[in-house]
């Protein structure tokens, strides 16, 4: 009886390692890629990322918080696009001329959820390369990168 619990454990191993080679093979030829080799299908990137694409390429920040919030910090060079407006703009692109439309959008917020919002809605606008950074402005403050404290961009 060992034999026929070997064999069906070999066609379940082969099945498995097909199926994994299958899958990977659609995941590769579905996604394009953005310069930096970010995939189009992710939301979310790490501040440790977006600080290196702000250095090395040309990204567009978007503060999607409240005034109140963006009165207390921000981060440089961001451009502020509260999400109650943001929203109210979808779904059409050209309600958006401060943003470039071939260029990656990284929004953020407090701790990343309105972001993740914001970047749907940017998506349902026709922006292809658009992010949130994942954890927000805590995340990028906690990580020591420079902020812009009381003032609005």
């Amino acid at each position: 009886m060992p034999r026929p619990r070997l064999l069906i454990l070999l066609v379940l191993a082969l099945a498995a390692l097909v199926l994994a080679h299958w899958t990977a093979a659609r995941i590769d030829h579905r996604v394009d890629r953005l310069p930096g080799d970010l995939p189009l299908d992710i939301e979310e990137i790490e501040a440790v990322l977006v600080a290196s694409l702000l250095e090395t390429s040309r990204v567009q920040l978007v503060d999607v918080r409240t005034e109140e919030e963006i009165g207390a910090s921000s981060i440089p060079g961001a451009i502020w696009i509260p999400l109650g407006e943001l929203r109210a703009r979808v779904p059409d692109i050209a309600h958006f001329p401060e943003l470039q439309a071939d260029a990656p959008v990284v929004v953020y917020c407090r701790s990343g959820v309105r972001s993740i919002s914001a970047v749907r809605s940017l998506r349902q606008a026709g922006f292809s390369y658009t992010y949130s950074l994942t954890g927000g402005i805590h995340a990028w403050e906690r990580d020591g990168y420079p902020l812009y404290f009381g003032e609005t961009p």
